[in-house]
């Protein structure tokens, strides 16, 4: 149905969403609202393509193996009598030319490695970010918690596995049964962890959470400013809040089509397709309802978010914010 009401655009907005974002590794997100997965399974691939990125410490330090620091045995360098160590011209002393020197090891590129050892010289406490990262704080993550492996589907922290990469939380128990399955079925299962529970009442501890998360569901809080402040209390000094929201269209002529589609058309393809004429009908209400681009931002900041800011997608059809706990 989601395809059929965005013409399949709504993939590419929760693309835009996770690429702005774009956690590096061992970055712990909170997917609120998410219990089908699409964010989930798109933010461990994320996750996963920027761990591929990420340089590697494990360099060879040494341009020559130990071995290959003699170049002649020792015997060699022993001539047996005062003439003999004037027997040969000067010429021959190398026993081998200079280009041949470093040309017995290779790097696993391929190459002389002394002419790369310049390559080698990174510094690896500040590993280089992909375009749009999260601040520093965001990486000052605690590695000592033991490895231990966990029932998916809990209901609250202390059930939560280190392992796992995002923690998908959602109020409908029967929407995170479907993205459990969706997981084993892309084998994302032992990536994600399972929770149930409503957003205005997060059962995680404070600091919890490097990123939080939210695509197209804020709009069915009943309290959005409660969800908000909770958003902020689990996020850890740094975290950053994302989320993606039906919003306003900017463009007065696109704006008019857009509410005679929604309004006459929505609900009748959802009474088509899926046999839910009321859904749909609240759908497009709910979309009226919610504050605007500028409006919804003031109460992101009175929540406590600094940096506040928003990208509209498809002249305003959507919108993400973006903010942070400093």
């Amino acid at each position: 149905m989601n395809d059929a009401m965005s013409f399949g655009i709504h993939r590419v907005w929760k693309d835009e969403f996770v690429r702005m974002l774009s956690p590096y590794p061992d970055t712990r997100i909170l997917d609120v609202a998410g219990g089908t997965g699409d964010i989930a399974f798109r933010l461990v691939r994320s996750l996963d393509r920027a761990a591929r990125r990420r340089p590697s410490p494990h360099f060879a330090t040494q341009s020559t193996p130990p071995s290959a620091t003699q170049s002649t045995p020792p015997s060699a360098t022993q001539s047996t009598s005062p003439s003999a160590t004037q027997s040969t011209p000067p010429s021959a002393t190398q026993s081998t030319p200079p280009s041949a020197s470093q040309s017995t090891v290779k790097s696993a590129a391929g190459g002389d490695v002394s002419d790369q050892t310049s390559n080698f010289s990174l510094d690896f406490s500040s590993p280089a970010r992909a375009p749009h990262a999260v601040p520093d704080s965001l990486y000052s993550l605690d590695f000592t918690s033991p490895n231990a492996d966990s029932d998916t589907s809990s209901t609250g922290m202390d059930s939560l596995s280190p392992t796992r990469d995002v923690t998908v939380f959602d109020l409908s128990e029967s929407m995170l049964e479907v993205g459990k399955l969706r997981a084993l079925q892309a084998g994302l299962d032992s990536r994600i962890d399972w929770v149930h529970g409503n957003a205005e009442d997060l059962p995680f501890a404070d600091d919890s959470f490097d990123a939080y998360t939210i695509a197209f569901g804020i709009r069915n809080v009943t309290h959005i400013e409660r969800a908000l402040d909770e958003a902020f209390r689990v996020l850890k000094p740094g975290g950053r809040f994302m989320c993606l929201e039906f919003s306003q269209v900017t463009n007065p002529l696109l704006a008019w089509f857009y509410e005679k589609y929604s309004f006459q058309v929505i609900p009748v393809m959802g009474q088509i397709i899926a046999s839910d004429w009321k859904s749909y009908q609240y759908l497009v209400e709910s979309i009226r309802m919610f504050p605007d681009q500028e409006e919804f931002l003031t109460m992101i900041e009175d929540s406590g978010f600094s940096g506040v800011t928003y990208k509209n997608l498809s002249q305003g059809i959507c919108a993400i914010h973006s903010g942070f706990k400093l």
